[in-house]
């Protein structure tokens, strides 16, 4: 009877919680309660609380509550503004839990959370000074039971959320927060995924947190990051702290599939389709450093050191990268193969013609600045090899600014100054070239696809451009330099045959011969460049019995030459070596070069050589002297009349002639060389 009445009486109390529970959200006033509840809120944080909007609250089956346009405001020091603020909080607790001291929170929901981290003087706003309760028990915790036994989220969204940080003197946003927290227990692995916005570009987010516990203690914690992007994978796996501020190390692993997924290109290059980044990391608040690392580009890879700094507006990267040979073949067209260039010297010419599409976008050297730095024992591009080579680059506010000090190639040694300022909406170059000793055909062929120079090329060249096209550029092209070749030949051209053959000069018709050339013991002239057009005055070509001066200008965006040379025939048997009055005897026949690139024309200034008759007449006398040596040296008399009729026939027009090319008719007026556009 008195179990019964036990039963009956407890069932009554059950009852009566059941109710009360289910009517106090209903009779509670909660809005009569705000007020003292934010009170005592800012007495625990020393903070401004505020709800500007209404309040739901609800006990069963679970507690719920609902604060709308609510915020937490900011230290004194950092004059006004929210460190938090959201347009709705939404909290689930479950009620049961609560009477074992179990805190077992069902769900958290920031609806258009705005978070602003503000770090000034030592300080930062997220930091709480204690309580004045707390204060007054010396910071101590009465005996006991803990309060709380065990907390656990299960749950908590972000929805369009945003964060910054700023330090006054870089700031860092985020945008487009979307977020989802799971956390079991303090003492079990958390774990994260999302989206957020930064630099203009979404990001997908995965991290596990080893303990929540020790991030709350300001401890150091394991942390398994993982970030993703337009086909860019981060991956960061090492120990953590965020206090006394954010520090680390790790190993990382950053892999591109495919560059061209990022959006970028260029004509005739081929981009990697696995680009990676990996080895051991250091990390803060304002960058992150890698050391020990390896850098995949497809089938090859170097050793490398990089970082990146935060908080400059746009990411700051620095890259070194070091190693004994890499090819650039895989990525780099090959325009013909390199093999049928060198059949270029026996084939038709191609007509020159100046593209007018873009080669890149200049907003994408303005998308972040960097420092790189590169260090091989060989680069090669198919027979073609630079070593050693080191370079220098620097991107700053678009400006990318390029060194190399000095390099093996062609044979020589080059060093390059380069600068490209896509600052503005037109890009702009500037390139200042030192040449020591290079093989000249190989390298004008892959410069310029022109290989009728052979030698050895010493020299400089300084040019300024602008322009986002061939066409641009070489129209706009501004400079000087200086360029010396030696022991080489023009080819295409025997320009000495030329000016002996006084027949031709009066227009006979002569087969082109392609083997025919010029050899010289040197070649050199300095030119200035206006707007495309070089202009040179002081061409030289020395050989043992022909010396050459030259004067003309050469339009790059027109693809044409126009060009008078005055060659001079030797006399004097010391070649080379004749002293400057012995090298200006002979006759001289001067010659227009003149026509497109692809078919220039060589003919014979009639009108300056016959205006030269009496420099003719002294060249003729001039050659007694020869014929006296060759008497003295030749013994048989016979055959020295039959060598010295033969070659007077040949010099003046009688019997078999050498071929010298000729593609068009002599000009009736002396030639001078044409203006130079200024």
């Amino acid at each position: 009877m008195k179990l019964r009445k036990v039963l009956v009486v407890a069932g009554g109390v059950a009852a009566l919680l059941v109710v009360t529970a289910i009517a106090v959200p209903f009779f509670i006033p909660v809005e009569t309660y705000k007020a003292e509840l934010i009170a005592q809120a800012e007495a625990k944080t020393g903070r401004k609380i505020r709800v500007d909007g209404p309040v739901s609250f609800r006990l069963l089956p679970n507690i719920a509550l609902t604060l709308r346009d609510a915020g937490v405001g900011n230290p004194e020091w950092a004059k006004g503004g929210d460190l938090f603020a959201a347009k709705e909080i939404a909290l689930g607790v479950e009620l049961m839990p609560l009477f074992d001291r179990q805190v077992v929170i069902t769900d958290i929901t920031l609806k258009e959370p705005v978070i602003s981290l503000i770090r000034q003087g030592g300080q930062a706003n997220w930091e709480f000074p204690e309580s004045a309760a707390k204060k007054e028990e010396g910071g101590q915790t009465a005996p006991g039971k803990p309060v709380i036994r065990s907390f656990s989220l299960q749950k908590l969204s972000v929805e369009k959320g945003s964060l910054s940080y700023r330090d006054g003197v870089s700031r860092t946003d985020v945008t487009d927060m979307s977020l989802n927290l799971s956390m079991p227990a303090l003492d079990k692995q958390a774990s994260m995924n999302g989206e957020i916005g930064w630099g203009g570009q979404k990001y997908s987010l995965k991290a596990l947190l080893d303990t929540p516990q020790a991030v709350m203690d300001g401890k150091r914690f394991g942390l398994d990051l993982g970030v993703q992007a337009s086909g860019v994978s981060v991956n960061w796996k090492g120990k953590a702290a965020l206090q006394p501020a954010l520090s680390g190390e790790g190993a990382l692993k950053a892999t591109v599939g495919s560059l061209a997924r990022l959006g970028l290109k260029s004509e005739g290059v081929a981009l990697p389709e696995n680009l990676s980044l990996s080895g051991d990391t250091t990390l803060d608040a304002r960058q992150l450093v890698l050391k020990k690392g390896t850098l995949v580009l497809d089938d090859q890879q170097l050793s490398a050191e990089a970082g990146v700094r935060f908080g400059e507006g746009v990411p700051h990267l620095t890259l070194a990268a070091w190693g004994k040979a890499f090819s650039l073949d895989p990525f780099l067209e090959k325009p013909e193969n390199l093999t049928q260039k060198r059949a270029l010297a026996n084939a038709p010419a191609r007509e020159t013609k100046w593209s007018e599409e873009p080669l890149f976008d200049p907003a994408g050297l303005r998308k972040a600045n960097a420092e790189i730095d590169l260090a091989l024992d060989t680069l090669t591009y198919g027979e073609y090899k630079l070593s050693p080579l080191k370079l220098n680059a620097k991107l700053s506010g678009g400006v990318l600014r390029l060194q190399v000090p000095e390099t093996g190639v062609f044979g020589g040694r080059a060093s390059l100054n380069a600068v490209a300022d896509a600052a503005g909406n037109v890009p702009s170059f500037s390139v200042g070239l030192k040449l020591a000793d290079m093989q000249a055909e190989p390298l004008l062929t892959a410069l310029a696809e022109f290989n009728r120079i052979t030698g050895t090329l010493n020299g400089g060249v300084n040019a300024d451009m602008r322009g986002n096209s061939q066409k641009d550029l070489v129209s706009s092209l501004s400079g000087d330099g200086r360029l010396v070749f030696t022991d080489g030949a023009l080819k295409g051209v025997n320009l000495a045959a030329m000016a002996r053959n006084v027949k031709s000069a009066f227009g006979a018709a002569v087969e082109r011969d392609p083997n025919a050339k010029t050899d010289f013991s040197e070649l050199s002239g300095s030119f200035q460049i206006r707007q495309g057009v070089v202009s040179n005055q002081d061409l030289v070509l020395r050989s043992p019995f022909l010396r050459l001066a030259g004067a003309g200008q050469v339009d790059l965006p027109a693809a044409t030459v126009d060009y008078r040379l005055k060659p001079t025939l030797v006399t004097s048997m010391e070649g080379q070596g004749a002293q400057d009055a012995e090298a200006q005897k002979g006759i001289m026949v001067p010659i227009i070069v003149r026509g497109p690139f692809h078919k220039l024309s060589y003919t014979p200034d009639l009108a300056a050589m016959i205006q030269d008759r009496e420099n003719i007449e002294k060249a003729v006398r001039d050659l007694k002297p020869v014929v006296k040596e060759l008497k003295e040296t030749v013994k048989d008399k016979e055959k020295l009349k039959e060598m010295l009729g033969g070659g007077l026939k040949n010099l003046l027009g009688g019997g078999k002639q050498q071929p010298a090319p000729v593609e068009a008719a002599p000009p009736s007026q002396p030639q001078a060389p044409a203006p130079v556009a200024n």
